[in-house]
């Protein structure tokens, strides 16, 4: 706020399904999204790429698993994140894609959920590599092996907007945190 005291900002946590359509109509300016790849539809930045797979206990039944095939996924209570949430959208993509059925338990809103129900034994969490911290000791990521799970984040605006001073300025402050 000192070094840009022109922006104000106005934060939001939901799904990336919900949040588009704010763009759309100009309730939002901008929004971080996660996708496959950038959408035709907005002007897009990737900030981060992550890998998508299994995040399970470490003394749990994939201790000694060091990757998943999708066969063994479909045999798994997954918690995912809810219905239009980016991450649940290219991880469902690519399981159809690989012709396998998932069986997820329960969809969530939130990080803590999956990850304190992962603990509980309720199932395994669907999430990135990068979301587990230091403080996650107990927990493990296990990749599958499928390149579709690769995915980004991306700072998106309409077209039109892409140009305004405030957006630009949001844009140019996100290469700088992400340089």
């Amino acid at each position: 706020i000192q070094v840009y005291p022109n922006v104000a900002l106005t934060a939001r946590a939901m799904a990336t399904l919900d949040l588009l359509p704010l763009l759309r109509v100009g309730e939002l300016d901008v929004a971080f999204v996660t996708a496959r790849a950038p959408m035709r539809e907005f002007h897009c930045l990737q900030v981060a790429s992550f890998r998508l797979g299994i995040v399970a206990t470490r003394n749990g039944d994939l201790a000694g698993v060091d990757r998943l095939s999708w066969p063994e996924v479909a045999q798994l209570p997954l918690i995912q994140r809810e219905p239009h949430a980016g991450t649940r959208r290219i991880f469902e993509e690519a399981a159809a894609t690989a012709g396998v059925g998932i069986g997820t338990v329960l969809g969530l809103g939130s990080w803590g959920s999956i990850t304190s129900l992962v603990r509980a034994g309720i199932g395994v969490g669907v999430g990135f590599e990068i979301e587990l911290t230091a403080a996650d000791k107990d927990l493990k990521f296990v990749p599958i092996d499928d390149p579709a799970l690769d995915a980004h984040q991306y700072l998106v605006t309409m077209p039109a907007m892409a140009e305004t001073s405030l957006v630009t300025q949001f844009f140019e402050i996100t290469l700088e945190i992400c340089a």
